[in-house]
């Protein structure tokens, strides 16, 4: 089966998780805060990821019918609140994620929360390189 965009290929691909941001946004089922609330329930299926507990920002970046990326700031358990960069692509008819995690370290947690959110959005606007380090990225296939 042929899906317009990426978005919808995962929605599909995951009914009980589908079911399950329908009920909680039964209004408007494709919308970006039900989006975002279906990529937190994805990304928390993905394994050495850690325990993702929901975005505090999120901006999808690019999307096409082979692509989706977003970047945001996610609440990583137990460390803070980290930048995420997720991209996802259709290969070979399977969804194929890389999920960058910025690391928690002195510089990330000692800066001011409006700083954190103007480097995020620069970063996802891409008219800034990050200012904070990545962890190794974690890549593979969703599994269904």
């Amino acid at each position: 089966m042929k899906f317009d965009t990426v978005r919808e290929d995962i929605h599909a691909r995951y009914p009980e998780l589908a079911e399950l941001v329908d009920r909680q946004f039964p209004d408007d089922r494709r919308g970006q805060k039900a989006f975002k609330y279906a990529l937190y329930l994805y990304l928390r299926k993905l394994p050495h990821l850690g325990s993702v507990d929901g975005w505090k920002h999120l901006t999808v970046v690019d999307e096409s019918p082979t692509k989706l990326r977003a970047v945001g700031i996610m609440w990583i358990l137990p460390s803070s609140k980290l930048p995420i960069d997720a991209e996802f692509r259709i290969e070979d008819g399977a969804i194929a994620y890389r999920i960058l995690v910025g690391v928690d370290d002195e510089r990330w947690r000692e800066s001011p929360e409006s700083w954190r959110w103007n480097a995020v959005d620069l970063y996802a606007t891409e008219r800034a390189e990050p200012s904070w380090n990545w962890d190794l990225p974690l890549q593979g296939f969703l599994e269904v």
